[in-house]
Formats: C-alpha cells, sequence, structure tokens
C-alpha cells in the first residue's frame, strides 16, 4: 500500500536553499514510494517555533491525513528540544514516521537511535539560543552606533540605505507642530489642523526624542513570549539629524509636564459619551474667560456650536423624566393584556363548544363531509392563530415587568441627581445612566440610556 507524506520546509533567515532542500524532499518521496498529500512552507527564524504551516502540518496529522512527514533534516522541523520530544511522542502515539534525508527515519524504536536523535535535538536547540543571543547582540550593537534599528520610520523621516534621512516635507509640518504646541494650541486642535486620525499621534510625536537626533534604546522588549514596555528606557545619540531645536523640545516637555499634572479632577466635565451629527466625538473643554463654566465642542468644528455644560445638563434631564413619563401607562397597558388574554382564552373556549355540537351534528348525519371538515378546519387554523397571540401577550407582559424593573432604578438614580450637588457624585450616575448621547442635528439629541430597552 502506497503511504501518504507530507513535506515540510523552512526558508529562514540563514540562506539556505530551501528550493533545493525541496527538491531532494521530493525525490526521496518518489524513491520511497511516497504519495505527497501536501507541502508545507514556512519563512521564519529558527528562534521562532510559532511557525503557521508548521502547526497547520501538525493539526492535519492529527486529522490522520497523512502517515509520514519528510524533512531535510532536523533542524528544519523544530530547533527546541522539548518541542521535538513532544512532537516525536505524539507521531508515534498516531503511527507517523519522520523521515529526515539527512539523519534517516528519527521515529524508529531503535534505543540507540533514539539517543542520538536526542543529541542532535539538544543541540539544535542550543544552536537556536545562541542564534537568538547572536541577534539581539547585534541589534544592541546597531542601536548604541546610533543606527536605526528597523520598522517604521517616524514621521518627519525615511529610510536610505537603513539610515533615518529628514524628509523635509514632513519636517516642515513636524517643526511648525512643536512650535504651535509652545504657543498654547492643544493636541485636538493640531491633529485636526495637520489631519490625523489619533490625537496619540500627536502625543508620542511630541515626547518623541528621536526629533532631535537620538533615539530610545530598550523602551520595549520581549519577554516572555510578550512585549513589554520600559519606562527607564535609555536614550543615546543617534547619527540621524534632528528635525527640532534642543530648546524647542525641551521647552514642549516642561509644558506637557505642566499639562499632566494639571489633568482635569473627576466632575469637572459630567457627559463623556457624546457625537456630533456629523460622527466626530465631542469633548469637554473649559473657557476660563466665560462663567458659564466647562462647554463641550466637537473636535471636527462642523459648525455645531458650543454646547455648554449648564443647559446640556437641563436638557438631559427633562429628556430622561419624559422617558420615565412615558413609562407610566405601562400599568394601564399590563391590565389591557390581561384583558386580551381572557378574550382570547373565552373564544378558546368557545371554539371548543363550536366543535362539539358540529361533531355531535355530522354524527347524526345533518352535516356532509365536505362542510364538517373545510369548519373542522377554520376552527383549528384559528385556535392556532388565538395561541400565537397568547405566547405574543405573554412574551409583552415579560418584557413590560423587566422594562418597570428599569424604570424604578432609573427613577432611583434621578432622585440621587436631585439631591446632590457634589460634582464626582453627578457625573458617575450619569454614566451609569446613559450610554450615549447622540445629536442629530444642530439642537436636537437622541438620548441612549442603559435601563430602557
Amino acid at each position: 500500500m502506497r503511504s501518504r507524506g507530507a513535506i515540510y520546509v523552512r526558508e529562514s533567515t540563514e540562506k539556505q536553499d530551501w528550493k533545493a532542500q525541496l527538491e531532494q524532499c521530493k525525490a526521496y518521496c518518489k524513491n520511497q514510494d511516497i504519495e505527497i498529500y501536501k507541502i508545507y512552507k514556512d519563512i521564519a527564524s529558527g528562534s521562532n517555533n510559532n511557525r503557521k504551516e508548521f502547526l497547520r502540518l501538525q493539526e492535519d496529522m492529527e486529522d490522520e491525513k497523512f502517515n509520514k512527514v519528510v524533512v531535510w533534516e532536523l533542524s528544519r522541523a523544530t530547533r527546541d528540544f522539548m518541542a521535538y520530544k513532544v512532537m516525536i511522542m505524539r507521531m508515534t502515539d498516531l503511527g507517523v514516521e519522520l523521515h529526515s534525508i539527512q539523519e534517516g527515519i528519527l521515529t524508529e524504536g531503535d534505543i540507540d537511535v533514539e539517543f542520538s536523535n536526542d543529541i542532535r535535538a539538544l543541540i539544535n536547540s542550543h544552536e537556536r539560543k545562541r542564534t537568538a543571543k547572536r541577534v539581539k547582540s547585534r541589534m544592541e550593537h546597531i542601536a548604541r552606533s546610533g543606527r536605526w534599528t528597523g520598522g517604521a520610520p517616524p514621521y518627519g523621516y525615511k529610510l536610505e540605505k537603513k539610515m533615518l534621512v529628514v524628509d523635509e516635507e514632513e519636517a516642515a509640518k513636524v517643526k511648525e507642530i512643536f512650535n504651535l504646541y509652545l504657543r498654547g494650541e492643544g493636541i485636538a486642535e493640531l491633529t485636526r489642523r495637520f489631519g490625523f486620525v489619533d490625537v496619540k499621534k500627536i502625543r508620542r510625536m511630541l515626547r518623541n526624542e528621536v526629533y532631535i537626533g537620538k533615539l530610545k534604546f530598550r523602551q520595549q522588549e520581549v519577554k516572555g513570549g510578550g512585549l513589554t514596555v520600559n519606562e527607564d528606557y535609555e536614550v543615546i545619540e543617534g547619527l540621524h539629524e534632528g528635525i527640532v531645536e534642543e530648546d524647542l523640545f525641551y521647552g514642549v516637555q516642561e509644558l506637557l509636564g505642566k499639562k499632566t499634572r494639571r489633568k482635569n479632577p473627576k466632575g469637572t466635565y459630567l457627559f463623556h459619551n457624546i457625537r456630533c451629527y456629523c460622527g466626530s466625538p465631542i469633548y469637554g473643554k473649559k473657557d476660563k474667560k466665560s462663567k458659564k463654566g466647562p462647554y463641550y465642542s466637537c473636535l471636527n468644528q462642523c459648525g455645531n456650536g458650543i454646547l455648554y455644560q449648564k443647559d446640556l445638563l437641563e436638557d438631559v434631564l427633562e429628556e430622561l423624566k419624559e422617558s420615565i413619563e412615558r413609562f407610566s401607562c405601562l400599568e394601564e397597558v399590563e391590565i389591557n393584556t390581561q384583558s386580551q388574554k381572557r378574550m382570547y382564552q373565552r373564544e378558546i373556549r368557545n371554539l371548543e363548544n363550536q366543535e362539539g355540537k358540529l361533531l355531535e351534528k355530522y354524527l347524526e348525519g345533518k352535516v356532509p363531509d365536505r362542510l364538517y371538515d373545510n369548519q373542522m378546519e377554520r376552527y383549528s387554523n384559528r385556535r392556532e392563530e388565538i395561541k400565537k397571540e397568547l405566547l405574543r401577550l405573554g412574551r409583552l407582559e415579560g418584557n413590560q415587568k423587566a422594562r418597570e424593573g428599569n424604570r424604578k432604578i432609573l427613577l432611583e438614580y434621578l432622585e440621587q441627581i436631585d439631591s446632590t450637588k457634589e460634582m464626582v457624585t453627578l457625573e458617575k450616575v450619569l454614566g451609569l445612566i446613559i450610554e450615549e448621547i447622540e445629536f442629530i442635528n444642530h439642537f436636537r439629541f437622541i438620548l441612549k440610556v442603559n435601563f430602557l430597552d
């Protein structure tokens, strides 16, 4: 019986000719009369065992899609010793053979073969760790020499021969952003002015030492398979040209620090989930010259104007009270529901009586077959319609009870709002009640409440 096999090859950063390895694997399958089920190919570093095609091969192996795996050599499959041992044990359990062109059949039960395979796996595991260490050392050397270590260049720069080079058009905008911020223009305004989508991009730009010719070293490190951010990272001199003067950069840092320390205390802004009719978020702001207190305006400056918090609070509370008043008819609706249920139940009893009388007349020979069948079908259809209506009314009653419970919760929250003068408490309660305030034009809004469905 001809065997079915899977070929696994990996194109690594070590520049091996994977195509030649693949051809040798194909030739091996032909000589061994192994039908090739599928070729799995990864492009990865030997220090990383999380390879998609290798994992897919293992899944297909579990589904018994083949009974042989062919590799050019053991290190092409895995360099991690424990991963190798687990893989071999699972292959043995499933009856799958691992064929290595360089080392032979690695799943044979011979104790000497198994020992030599373990030695090879340990050597490969050690080599993987050495390679990872060499790569890390090389990257550290590149960073400490002041060169860019990889990834997309920061805004204002472009990459030429792996070096950061100033992009004159973007650099002019970077300089303007730093100058405007130092003159008092806010991050949100700068985001809008220069066409950025995320305000965080401007904030990161203003804090990035790359713009004064420096580089961050070890700000982010991979530990335990995850990315860790180090607060105490090292700043080193870069080989690239800076874009802004150091006096300007550190002046901006001082201003950023002051604004961070002057963060608005809780209770300053009561609403945090307002959306403009243009689709943009509406944020809270303070006007020192005005006595009306905090206000809200659209990030997009679409013309919605200024919404003073005091006025908005009055409108929101009025809308909430109107929502509760709309629920005052719940009891009347519930009574009406009960009345409808009783009416339908009476109709079912009447139908049953009519069916009984019709049956008596039919048995007495007073009603022909066709008339009897048609009338009974009408009774049956009507009974099904009534059953559906009773189910609908039952669901409606359940919804009414839930909504009544929500109405009571909302009333309790509104009582807290009326009784408190603490802005922090008011902010918290409004946050619990309101899901979103969505404006549909300059003055009208839809209030989405968490408790009224």
